[in-house]
């Protein structure tokens, strides 16, 4: 068993929604993929901004 990080509700380890406030329970692997996610796309605009002052600084 675990709590709601919303209401501290506990619920089942099966559980998808909190069965007090219905809040989505989100997996660890699903909230590491969307961390995953975010760093990689942070990463991806830092060097797409650098390449674009890049090629300024080249001309």
């Amino acid at each position: 068993m675990k709590k709601c990080k919303n209401c501290n509700a506990i619920i089942r380890d099966d559980d998808q929604y909190c069965r007090n406030c219905g809040i989505l329970i989100q997996s660890k692997f699903y909230t590491i993929l969307c961390n995953l996610f975010t760093i990689l796309m942070i990463i991806g605009i830092i060097f797409f901004v650098l390449l674009f002052i890049a090629s300024y600084i080249v001309e």
